[in-house]
């Protein structure tokens, strides 16, 4: 409605802002320019594992696994322009201090996913198809309650 406090912004869960515009024509050899200018570009894509893959998530952490595997697939990720994923930022929102908590990624001691750091991924991608991701769960995995990851990619305009 407007009105200031109307709305609790700790509940907010997503905002989608519309923009209406017209474009004039520029003609062939301003197109030809723009479109010369458009390269790819490194952005990323936030990924809430309860939010997203909500149903699995909950089996998961209701299980005695240690091990979750989940699809991503190039849909996920817009204007996707290569199957590379550059880097992984993650953060563990815990049931409580003091029992840490870390994820392997598939299976590869060196892609440990901790708390509040960026890892670099060599090798990790998204097939045309899908790939799936295996999170192992190192350290006490009832304090988990979600995980949030930023995934890094390149993406065409």
């Amino acid at each position: 409605n407007g009105k200031r406090g109307a709305v609790n912004l700790a509940e907010l869960l997503d905002v989608t802002i519309t923009i209406k515009y017209t474009a004039l024509p520029g003609g062939e050899p301003f197109t030809d320019a723009v479109k010369g200018l458009l390269k790819p570009y490194d952005t990323v894509r936030y990924f809430d594992l309860n939010y997203d893959f909500h149903d699995d998530w909950i089996a998961f952490l209701d299980s005695e696994e240690t091990s979750l595997t989940l699809t991503f697939t190039p849909d996920q990720f817009p204007n996707l322009a290569s199957s590379r994923i550059t880097g992984l930022f993650s953060k563990f929102e815990l049931r409580g201090p003091g029992r840490a908590v870390s994820l392997m990624l598939n299976n590869d001691d060196t892609m440990i996913l901790r708390d509040e750091q960026f890892l670099e991924t060599p090798g990790l991608s998204v097939r045309q198809r899908g790939t799936d991701w295996t999170f192992t769960v190192q350290g006490d995995k009832a304090n988990l309650k979600t995980v949030v990851l930023v995934v890094g990619y390149r993406a065409d305009v």
